[in-house]
């Protein structure tokens, strides 16, 4: 097996979810995880909005590192197409 695998601890979801999803929205990868960290207290489940960066896989570091602190947290990261709805600067 290799260490990556080995490394891998599944999350299960809570029973019970809030009912919202709040997007989390910043300018650069610091400010993403900063709104991120005021908002998980109140509600730990929350969307990274990542098109709204300029370079999104920049805060695939800072999310992980998020995790760490808030392993409560229910997290999904988004990355949409102007198409879909992405934010255009």
């Amino acid at each position: 097996m290799s260490s990556a695998l080995s490394t891998y601890v599944p999350r299960l979801l809570p029973l019970r979810m809030p009912r919202v999803c709040v997007a989390v929205t910043g300018t650069d990868p610091g400010e993403l995880v900063d709104k991120a960290e005021s908002l998980v207290r109140d509600n730990p489940f929350l969307e990274f909005r990542l098109d709204y960066l300029p370079k999104p896989g920049l805060a695939l570091p800072k999310i992980r590192s998020f995790f760490e602190i808030y392993p409560h947290a229910v997290v999904i990261a988004t990355c949409r197409r102007t198409a879909s709805g992405m934010y255009v600067l």
